[in-house]
């Protein structure tokens, strides 16, 4: 073992070898006396002072069986301590150990009686000393001394372990005088087959809340490592590359023992300075959702000198569209010191749109006359159904089936809601078809006893007449317009059954007439009844082919008179009672005629009056209320369209024209108009734009309109104007920006640009250290020196507006700035095929 003598030795307390025959303490003075520090030695009683140079020092060795030249943690030695002087026979000794923090370190042990173990309270602690024996006084060769102990090493590495020792040889002359002193310090380092930790990092910048990244590495082939991290996350660690957050800024510790088959290494202790990261959140919430297909703007909090990064979708801007579910991050990255850090989570639920579709339980398209149906929704997400029947909401239901009545053509589809408030797109269309049967018009009944003569209108449509008088069997009529039946009882009713065969959906349509052949008297006359009026008009029947008759005739069991006309006001759809008494033959009972007729009702719909129409263009669907059976629909007067179809496409309208419909229900109609096409007003979705740097301000030509849609590469952008728009997201691409303006009367129009955006990445958002500009903020002017080729400066205010361009070729430069207003400017410098950039601020 190589062993280093202390020059340096503080001065401690004597000890005191009483070696003489005159004095009998020759088993050793007790503990405090090694000349360690806070101690004595013995010339306090043996005078004179400790010698600790020379060449006698020389003489005084220890040594022990330590491997590597140091000692292993937990390893016991065995340690001789010699001395050598010409004619002393007379030795004495103590010993202590202690680190550099004058603590005591090991275990003593004697092996032999030539010494003891004992101990004192030196500073508040107790430090252990092996020292002489009587027996251990003597000479173990000639004028040479020799005592051995043994000594276990600590159970940890605590670096460099000095021995204090002190040899007094005696001159046994029997008093305390004369005697000489000797005091030597020995190290013993840790072994060095021990492993030597070594703790560094590469990370850099090194930052709070960020990962800090250690490497462990040790001599001596290291088997384990042992990480502590004073205040940080985790506090230990055993992995070689440990990752280490901490949430303050300053200074940190991270100390480091490594292990190997010998045990384990001091440790290594690396101070590091963390710099304050910014703090990253999200103004936006910390969740939300929204239907597929949709978009959200999601913004970071704004916050200066600061790049923006959202992960996972790496779009380096403040504020992002987001269209799928998924958690979202926002990186904040100083760049002034580079630190970053990652803003708490966004979590965005995107909820399935529903999906749609309706049948009708008929399986049918087409009907005659009516329809009287049961459509039925199937598929996704369906929460609430909204029905419509010809573009109109007809029924908000929870239910997925819906019964419907119609008489004329309809279109109807739906359209789904879902328990997250999605709706669907329309369903598919059902189109159903309403054909109406044809009937004859005027149909006038003559009878006698034996015969019924029936009249009628031929109408369009009707390709083929027949009739029946059991339901079953039907035989042609001879003419198209009237059928006699001959050989009839009297006083018999009959059910005569007119079928009229027609070349549409219907094919046939039966009218029953129930009819009864006169009782005795042979009264010929043709009833002409109205059968059908809009409720609170009069209805009119009238018999005719009497004049010629003695007669008399009651109407609704009123007084037999001999008039042929009754008119009256019906409250409600019934049958009108006809009594006719024949004069001439009046053994025979009163001839009995019953007459239904229809009251048809008008839906309380009010007419709202003539109104003036602006229009966005010449053309105009005029809708009305689908609850009538015909619609006509006149152009100034002239009728333009007549169908069942609520709906009419006015087009080629100019100012001036008057719009008019005439629906009807029956014998009911109501007059919807007339509107006045006042005026056309369209839109002008004109923008400009300007650019500073990655931001680009847009601005429509005319910011007085209702609605502003602004679309960047079909994606919803912003609805605010002027905005500015951070185009990073396009770098180095062209991008198409779309205008949409509404009016107050609902009028669009839309403008498109393509835009082609430069490499960003190649602009530079700082100073060129050439060129200084100053002072910032600034007040009434900004001062400019040039140690550079000329250049270009541009100044853009807050919205992006230009309010200054120089192209400068002067040192220096004063921009006069007092007419400015206060707030945020951003100047731009042109130089070399470079831009820099950097924000100034204005206070006065």
């Amino acid at each position: 073992m190589k062993k280093k003598l202390l020059l340096n030795i503080a001065i401690g307390c004597v000890f005191i070898f009483v070696l003489t025959s005159a004095i009998n303490n020759n088993s050793g003075p007790g503990g405090g006396y090694s000349n360690a520090p806070n101690e004595s030695s013995c010339v306090s009683c043996h005078g004179g002072s400790v010698t600790t140079t020379g060449t006698a020092l020389n003489n005084l060795r220890l040594k022990g069986n330590f491997t590597g030249n140091g000692y292993i943690p937990d390893s016991t030695y065995t340690i001789e301590l010699t001395y050598k002087q010409t004619g002393i026979s007379k030795f004495g000794f103590q010993i202590t150990a202690l680190n550099s923090s004058n603590d005591p370190i090991g275990t003593f042990t004697n092996l032999n009686s030539r010494t003891s173990k004992v101990t004192a309270n030196i500073s508040s602690k107790t430090r252990e000393y092996i020292q002489h024996t009587p027996t251990g006084t003597s000479t173990v060769g000639t004028d040479s001394t020799r005592w051995t102990f043994s000594w276990k090493a600590p159970n940890s590495v605590v670096g460099k372990v000095t021995f204090y020792v002190v040899v007094m040889s005696a001159n046994n002359n029997g008093q305390n005088s004369g005697d000489a002193v000797y005091g030597k310090t020995f190290d013993i380092n840790p072994s060095t087959l021990l492993p030597k930790a070594t703790a560094s990092t590469t990370t850099n910048p090194l930052c709070n809340n960020s990962n800090i990244v250690f490497n462990g590495s040790g001599t001596n082939s290291p088997t384990s490592y042992a990480w502590r991290f004073i205040n940080g996350t985790p506090a230990t660690s055993t992995q070689q590359n440990p990752n280490v957050v901490w949430t303050s800024a300053g200074q940190k510790l991270a100390i480091l023992n490594v292990r190997n088959a010998k045990g384990i290494s001091f440790p290594d202790t690396l101070r590091i300075n963390l710099v304050q990261s910014p703090a990253a959140s999200i103004s936006s919430g910390s969740s939300a959702r929204i239907c597929n297909g949709d978009s959200i703007l999601v913004s970071a909090a704004n916050a200066s000198n600061i790049d923006y990064l959202w992960l996972p979708n790496n779009k380096p801007t403040r504020t992002v569209f987001l269209k799928d579910s998924g958690i979202y991050n926002v990186r904040f990255t100083s760049t002034i010191n580079g630190c970053s850090s990652l803003s708490p989570t966004f979590t965005l639920n995107v909820a399935p749109t529903p999906i749609i579709s309706i049948v009708n339980k008929t399986n049918r398209s087409t009907f005659c006359n009516f329809f009287n149906d049961t459509f039925t929704a199937s598929g996704s997400n369906l929460d609430t159904l909204f029905w419509y029947v010809n573009n109109q909401l007809y029924e908000k239901s929870i239910n997925k089936k819906i019964a419907i009545f119609g008489t004329q053509n309809t279109v109807v589809y739906a359209v789904a809601k879902s328990s997250a408030s999605c709706l669907s797109s329309n369903s598919n269309n059902l189109n159903i078809a309403v054909e109406k049967a044809q009937y004859p018009d005027n149909i006038t009944i003559q009878k006698t006893t034996s015969k019924i003569l029936i009249n009628w209108k031929k109408k369009v449509g009707i390709i083929a007449y027949s009739f029946s008088l059991n339901q079953s069997q039907f035989n042609s009529t001879t003419t198209d317009s009237s059928l006699e039946i001959n050989g009839l009882s009297s006083a018999t009713t009959y059910n005569v059954v007119l079928r009229f065969n027609q070349n549409n959906f219907c094919q046939i349509a039966d009218s029953t007439l129930i009819v009864k052949t006169n009782d005795c008297s042979n009264l010929t006359y043709t009833i002409s009844p109205q059968r059908r009026v809009c409720k609170g008009n009069s209805l009119s029947i009238v018999l005719s082919g009497l004049y010629k008759s003695k007669y008399s005739v009651s109407f609704a069991n009123g007084a037999f008179l001999t008039d042929t006309i009754y008119t009256f006001t019906p409250g409600g759809s019934d049958t009108l009672l006809i009594k006719l008494i024949d004069s001439a033959s009046l053994n025979c009972q009163p001839i009995i005629e019953k007459i239904a007729y229809r009251v048809d009702v008008s839906p309380n719909i009010s007419n709202s009056g003539p109104q003036n129409l602006a229009l966005c263009s010449n053309n105009y669907i005029y809708t009305v209320n689908n609850l009538f059976a015909n619609y006509q629909f006149l152009l100034n007067g002239i009728e333009v369209a007549n169908s069942s179809n609520s709906s009419f496409n006015y087009q080629n309208l100019k100012t001036g024209d008057l719009l008019l419909v005439n629906a009807k229900l029956g014998e009911c109609s109501k007059i919807y108009g007339p509107l006045l096409i006042k005026a056309f007003d369209t839109t002008d979705a004109q923008f400009s734009f300007v650019k500073n740097w990655y931001n680009y301000t847009f601005t429509p030509m005319e910011t007085s309109y209702l609605k502003y849609k602004w679309l960047i590469n079909n994606t919803d952008s912003f609805l605010v104007q002027p905005q500015i728009i951070d185009m990073r997201p396009y770098n180095a691409s062209s991008v198409s920006v779309s205008l949409t303006t509404t009016n107050a009367t609902g009028c669009i129009n839309t403008t498109l640009q393509s835009i082609t955006l430069p490499n960003f990445s190649a602009i530079k958002n700082t100073e060129n250290d050439k060129i200084v500009i100053f002072p910032n903020p600034f007040g009434k002017s900004l001062n400019l020196t040039n140690e550079s080729e000329p250049f270009k400066i541009e100044v853009y205010d807050a919205i992006g507006k230009l309010v200054f361009a120089k192209n400068i070729e002067t040192t220096q430069e004063n921009i006069d700035t007092e007419r400015w207003s206060n707030g945020v400017y951003y100047i731009k410098i042109s130089v070399s095929n470079q831009i820099y950039q950097k924000q100034f601020i204005k206070i006065e």
